[in-house]
């Protein structure tokens, strides 16, 4: 319902943890959703954030579209790291993550 405090980066980095351990087919989309939502909402994703929805795409079936979408994320990554946002900047943990989709 309505009511208590609005979701912070901890809060959506939960959600986006549970669908990567989900291990559903449709997760990946689902954490990229989430993504999609922190933005409206006017927050930044962090590398955690990024490195959880890369993880959620290896459950996809399809993994030709997995890979895409995990080299994606990190490309945005990438991206805002080199424009300033030392919060985007992948890790180790990231990059396995990719490797592993």
């Amino acid at each position: 319902g309505k009511g208590g405090p609005p979701p912070d980066q901890i809060s959506f980095g939960s959600v986006l943890n549970a669908w990567a351990k989900s291990r559903r087919p449709d997760a990946g989309q689902r954490a990229h959703n989430i993504l999609i939502a922190m933005e409206k909402c006017d927050m930044k994703p962090n590398s955690t954030c990024f490195t959880a929805a890369i993880n959620a795409w290896s459950s996809c079936p399809d993994s030709v579209n997995a890979r895409t979408k995990s080299l994606e994320l990190l490309g945005v990554m990438l991206d805002r790291y080199h424009n300033g946002d030392k919060d985007a900047r992948p890790n180790i943990t990231t990059y396995t993550s990719v490797i592993h989709v």
